[in-house]
């Protein structure tokens, strides 16, 4: 299984990764249907994403919108990972309140973090309102999961503030909107492309495919890498 692009890659290297995705299928002339539609369709949500890019390069609190953006959904993915880990604790108490509160992630959705912005943010106030019921506010607790709840409250609630401080006025906010779906869409994009690649790799033993499922696993090891440095020279105050 191809390794896919972190989570904490930043618009423009997500933008980068797909422009020499599309280039690598475009030069590997595999004759595959539903290849070359994920391709078409990668495109030209980057595109879109290169676009609302482009309005925003002079601007300097984008990226920091984007980030604070990033960490919610972050905390989205270690709640839901973490509590769906607990329901198979050996400790049956444990298991079962974790299981109470894991039905109600299951209720909103365990892929919320895909939404529209606005949807889900009125997905995220449902489910903390939900949670902050008696008994389920007794499981967080007991399942030491209200630490991570608390965190993504107050990722929520930084996301927010610097939108609306960014956004005065409503074509500003739409704009910053508009860049966070698209990249949303590339990210989705990527790991759907990886995932088809892999999948007819292991199915169709032909060099041509096998080549370009390479050539793509380089591409994201890379970027990966890349990635890594910039958050290390970022904690280093670099």
């Amino acid at each position: 299984m191809t390794e896919h692009l972190f989570s904490r890659a930043n618009s423009n290297e997500v933008s980068g990764v797909a422009t020499l995705f599309n280039e690598a299928i475009e030069q590997a002339k595999i004759e595959n249907e539903l290849l070359s539609q994920l391709n078409a369709k990668l495109k030209e949500s980057n595109q879109q994403l290169s676009t609302s890019l482009n309005r925003k390069l002079g601007n300097e609190d984008t990226p920091r919108v984007w980030e604070l953006e990033t960490l919610r959904d972050r905390g989205l993915k270690a709640f839901f990972n973490i509590v769906k880990g607990s329901t198979f604790r050996l400790n049956d108490e444990f298991a079962n309140h974790a299981e109470k509160i894991y039905e109600v992630i299951k209720r909103h959705g365990l892929a919320m973090y895909r939404l529209p912005h606005v949807e889900q943010t009125a997905t995220m106030n449902s489910m903390f309102d939900e949670l902050s019921h008696a008994d389920l506010t007794k499981a967080l607790k007991a399942t030491n999961t209200k630490v991570l709840l608390d965190e993504i409250k107050t990722a929520n609630e930084n996301f927010l503030a610097a939108l609306n401080e960014r956004s005065e006025d409503e074509a500003a906010r739409e704009e910053i909107i508009l860049l966070v779906v698209a990249r949303t869409e590339v990210k989705e994009g990527l790991d759907q492309t990886l995932n088809y690649v892999d999948t007819i790799s292991e199915v169709i033993n032909h060099p041509d495919i096998k080549k370009l499922e390479k050539t793509l696993s380089e591409i994201i090891s890379k970027a990966n890498s890349n990635i890594k440095s910039r958050l290390s020279r970022a904690e280093n105050g670099e």
